[in-house]
Formats: C-alpha cells, structure tokens, sequence
C-alpha cells in the first residue's frame, strides 16, 4: 500500500465505497472515466472507475489513477463527468460522449444516503469532506 497520511474520520465506509463501485459496475458501463480527489494531494488526478473484481474490502486496485492500489478512507471524492473528450486515434479530433449521471444518481440515491454535489461538468461523490 502506499505510504500516505490516512485521516481517521472518514465520512463514507468502505463497504459504502464497494456498493457504489458495484452499482457503477451492474448499471452503468458506461461510466468509465472519473477523477480521484485524495485526502493528501492537492490535486485530482485522471483515471477509471475500477471493477468490482478490482476492488479490496479496504481498497481500490489500481485504477490508473495511484499507479497502484490506495485505501478507501483516502478518497476525498471522485467526480464522474457528464462529458467525456478523447482522441480515437493519434491526430484525430476530439470526440465527445455525453454521460447520464441522472440515472446514476437515482440509483444511488435508492441504495443509502451519499453525499453527492452536482457541479459544473459532473457529479461530485464524497469519501471524505472537510
């Protein structure tokens, strides 16, 4: 595991992490990228919502976004996008997927109380909040 500074008062368990990641996985294929807040970096980083069989009673595998696996109680929040922009091939243009996180939403919010933000190009889902 990494050797980052965990905080003890973690706002979301990882058995609550495990049952948004597998209603992600059973519902929503479509939702692949995401950007990863950590508690102890200053900056989100880029990478996918990890599979279920990807995922440790307390931790994520590597997801693209640690190079590696990370604790649960290190999510600060993850944001899924309503947009997505990438290149098909090398020297294309940008193509753009639109990404419903309406339904997303709905479905989470019948499972159990998160604590989720719309905002500017996305939905925010809080691990941990300051």
């Amino acid at each position: 595991m990494n050797n980052l500074k965990k905080f003890s008062c973690s706002f979301m368990s990882n058995a609550k992490w495990r049952k948004l990641f597998s209603v992600v996985n059973e519902n929503n294929t479509e939702f692949t990228n995401c950007q990863w807040k950590l508690v102890n970096d200053s900056d989100p980083v880029f990478g996918h919502l990890p599979d279920f069989d990807s995922l440790g009673d307390y931790y994520v595998g590597d997801c693209g976004a640690l190079n590696g696996p990370f604790d649960f109680d290190l999510i600060e929040w993850l944001l899924v996008p309503t947009t997505l922009g990438y290149k098909p091939y090398e020297g294309s243009p940008v193509v753009y997927k639109n990404q419903s996180v309406t339904h997303l939403v709905e479905q989470l919010n019948a499972i159990g109380e998160f604590q989720i933000e719309t905002v500017e190009g996305g939905i925010k889902i809080f691990g941990y909040k300051p």
